[in-house]
């Protein structure tokens, strides 16, 4: 079970190849025997999209880093703001989840299984470490 938000960053591999290269290439050990040709980076992103494609579509939060019409790359700035916009959305929907979770009720539970609260515990100071008062 996730706790988080996840966002994906999705890009062409034309895009993403556009924005490694030089020392971001070499931080990168997948890309690291990639030749400097534009072309073959691509090559290398494609193959590596195509084998992570359904780890990413699991994402909670899809983010474009081109415009899929005109395949204009969006600024840094841009890529920001939808971000934050959609994070926002999707921690409020994280909140609602919990606080339905918490409101569940058992139809027909027995009178003699009826949840309590916690008792305090009366063991003493000499009792094994973990089990003894606060």
């Amino acid at each position: 079970m996730r706790h988080g938000i996840v966002v994906w960053l999705s890009g062409t591999p034309q895009t993403l190849a556009s924005r490694i290269h030089g020392q971001e290439k070499e931080n990168r050990p997948l890309l690291n025997e990639v030749e400097e040709s534009e072309q073959e980076l691509v090559t290398k992103m494609t193959d590596i999209l195509e084998k992570r494609q359904k780890f990413y579509e699991e994402a909670d939060i899809v983010v474009h880093l081109d415009d899929e019409k005109t395949g204009d790359i969006f600024t840094p700035e841009k890529i920001t703001v939808d971000i934050m916009e959609r994070m926002a959305k999707a921690i409020e929907e994280k909140k609602r989840e919990v606080e339905e979770k918490k409101d569940f009720k058992i139809e027909g539970l027995p009178d003699s299984m009826e949840v309590r609260e916690p008792y305090e515990t009366t063991a003493s100071p000499s009792s094994p470490k973990g089990f003894q008062k606060k």
